[in-house]
């Protein structure tokens, strides 16, 4: 029995580092003149051919990360933004500010998303962060860096 509580136990603590080692790049966009740092994990699919923003997508497609500018022609300012964005979607959490909101929750599929908009003059700039609530524990952790260097 003390045996198989070591290995359970070094099991445990041998996966700790995968979760703490999360490098990252960062990704600019000079259209929209914003950059974010986003996991190396994800592996860029080439700039969308307007150049407002990227997608970047794990192995497998599992977990996604699209970044985009997006002027606000319509004049919807950040209320409307955000009523439009939760729509489809399942929010758990919400935080409304002047010029940018944070919702996260789960989308149609299962997945957990995360997204935040800023409005910068005339012009929405979105991250929106896809992924399984089996990889939970590691992209929880992963949306305070997108937060902090979404700029």
């Amino acid at each position: 029995m003390p045996k198989l509580f070591i290995f359970f136990f070094l099991l445990l603590f041998a996966k700790l580092p995968i979760c703490a080692q999360v490098s990252y790049e960062n990704y600019c966009n000079s259209r929209f003149a914003y950059c974010i740092d986003y996991p190396n994990a994800l592996i860029p699919q080439g700039e969308a051919e307007n150049g407002d923003g990227q997608k970047f997508t794990s192995k497998g497609s599992k977990v996604s990360l699209a970044v985009w500018g997006q002027i606000d022609a319509l004049s919807h300012g950040i209320k409307g933004k955000l009523e439009m964005d939760s729509k489809s979607k399942k929010v758990t959490y919400k935080v409304l500010k002047t010029n940018w909101f944070i919702i996260s929750g789960y989308t149609k599929e299962g997945n957990i998303f995360y997204q935040k908009t800023m409005l910068i003059d005339d012009t929405f700039k979105t991250f929106v962060l896809e992924y399984p609530p089996a990889e939970k524990a590691v992209y929880d952790k992963v949306c305070g860096r997108l937060v902090s260097s979404f700029k």
